[in-house]
């Protein structure tokens, strides 16, 4: 169950991508397992910025992580976050779903939009570090997106990562600015990471284009639940079909990489085993 819950899947995601001497941004989450997992590794000098919506949000969170005590590599800030200062009402309480909502221009809202950009520049250590985003603030993505300005760019945005997919605006903005999209091969959070559309369920990893995604190993020593067998063939059959369709095309290469994916599932998979040879004595 906990694998199919969507921060903890970003969370094992974000530990196999930070750095030492990235800075992490993460948006409208009110968990602290993604802000305090970044710090877990001491040897990782990174920067975490915690941003929510509402005064209480932010004051809850930062409850929460300073229960493992203070870390001045962390920050926790209340800025609901957009594309502009649009004036803003936001719920006291964290809540599933929408937690800002936009009011029109002539109402005087409690709080005014704030851009990701201006946040950052208000920040000089965060100036030049690689960033990482994680982006949990539903409806608002591409506006967010927007209002990173210069730094939507893969030459300093690193990743970004979103535990609910989001609207098409959003897709959009990322493979526009030379993101790829990235899935885990099923329900559980493992494997090696299969290209997505954006409509799949789950979560979703949007990497500069040319990166390969992490490969997240299961968390635990124990056999996998027979159900994750199943899936895990079945996704092998699926894998070696198509490569058997590439290398039928003469596609020698992109053939190879599915079996070796399909391998990488099920390494009984038959037909991925025998094609494979197959292939390595062609080469």
């Amino acid at each position: 169950a906990a694998e199919a819950d969507p921060a903890h899947a970003v969370a094992r995601w974000l530990d196999r991508l930070l750095r030492d001497g990235d800075a992490l941004v993460v948006v409208g989450d009110d968990d602290p397992r993604l802000a305090r997992g970044a710090l877990d590794d001491p040897g990782r000098a990174v920067r975490v910025l915690a941003v929510c919506a509402s005064p209480s949000q932010a004051g809850a969170l930062a409850a929460r992580l300073d229960e493992d005590g203070p870390d001045e590599r962390l920050e926790v800030v209340a800025a609901p976050l957009a594309d502009g200062p649009l004036p803003m009402l936001t719920p006291p309480r964290p809540r599933l779903g929408r937690r800002q909502f936009a009011l029109p221009a002539w109402v005087p809202g409690l709080a005014r939009g704030r851009t990701l950009a201006a946040l950052l520049a208000d920040r000089p250590d965060y100036a030049g570090r690689p960033l990482v985003l994680c982006l949990d603030q539903p409806g608002w993505e591409a506006a967010i997106l927007d209002g990173l300005g210069p730094a939507l760019d893969p030459a300093r945005l690193r990743a970004v990562l979103v535990p609910r997919p989001p609207g098409p605006a959003a897709l959009a903005r990322l493979t526009a600015a030379g993101f790829r999209l990235w899935r885990f091969p099923g329900r559980l959070a493992r494997g090696l990471a299969v290209a997505a559309t954006g409509d799949e369920a789950g979560p979703l990893l949007a990497l500069p284009d040319g990166a390969r995604p992490p490969t997240v190993a299961p968390p635990s020593p124990w056999p996998p639940a027979p159900e994750a067998v199943a899936e895990a063939e079945a996704e092998a059959r699926q894998l070696a079909a198509r490569a058997l369709a590439e290398q039928r095309a003469g596609r020698v290469a992109e053939a190879a990489a599915l079996y070796a994916e399909a391998l990488m599932r099920d390494p009984f998979c038959a037909a991925a085993n025998a094609n494979k040879a197959v292939l390595m004595q062609m080469a």
